[in-house]
């Protein structure tokens, strides 16, 4: 991807040396090889750095964000037994049709990929 991320982050700075002291606030000014050595002794100490946009640790912005997807994921699978549970004591007993066509969109919505 042509330029350089440190023209994203400065913005509409335009001050002499704002570029080298953004690269140099992010340690961009090193080596990528230093960066992601530096990045994996961090990783297992809990140091996933500082977004960039937030400007904030990244650690606490997942970490804000760890409840709410585990009520939504709790939710969904909730939903999704829910209507596994209600096809299956729909569709047991019945005419071989009305289960192949169960079966059919069973299929159908497995396959879907997620969007």
């Amino acid at each position: 991807m042509p330029g350089k991320i440190e023209d994203i982050l400065v913005g509409d700075q335009t001050y002499p040396g704002a570029q080298e002291a953004v690269a140099a606030e992010w340690g961009l000014d090193r080596p990528p090889v230093v960066q992601y050595l530096d990045y994996l002794w961090r990783l297992p100490h809990g140091d996933l750095g500082t977004s960039y946009a937030m400007r904030q640790p990244v650690a606490s912005v997942v970490g804000d964000q760890l409840w709410p997807t585990v009520q939504l994921t709790l939710a969904a699978a909730g939903v999704a037994v829910g209507l596994a549970l209600a096809v299956a004591v729909g569709t047991a007993g019945r005419a071989r049709p009305l289960r192949a066509l169960a079966s059919v969109a069973e299929l159908v919505a497995t396959s879907m990929p997620v969007y």
